[in-house]
């Protein structure tokens, strides 16, 4: 089966896009294992919450609503404690663990 070059350039163009993609990707990814770090070495390896050994980074203003991977956007907690704080969100709003592009007092 003989390809036409129409085919063959969509083919191209495809291929340069998932590319680029992957870069950035791989860009944010380094961007945002580097802000962990810093943040539980900020910490000094404990949660910021309840004082156990801190193994996650969690996102004050979350990334769906415009949070970044800044470290004053991130706060050191153990598991438990960001499990809580997703499953209790009127209870984090309230400690500042959780803050809301609009303005919400819950999710």
């Amino acid at each position: 089966m003989k390809r036409t070059p129409l085919a063959r350039t969509a083919r191209l163009i495809r291929r340069t896009a998932l590319a680029r993609v992957g870069r950035k990707r791989k860009a944010n990814a380094a961007e945002w294992w580097q802000a962990r770090r810093w943040c539980l070495d900020r910490a000094q390896g404990r949660c910021e919450v309840c004082g156990n050994k801190a193994t996650e980074a969690h996102h004050i203003l979350r990334r769906s609503q415009g949070g970044t991977n800044d470290p004053s956007n991130l706060l050191a907690v153990c598991h438990a404690c960001h499990a809580r704080i997703h499953a209790q969100p009127q209870w984090a709003f309230e400690r500042g663990y959780l803050r809301s592009r609009y303005g919400r007092r819950c999710a």
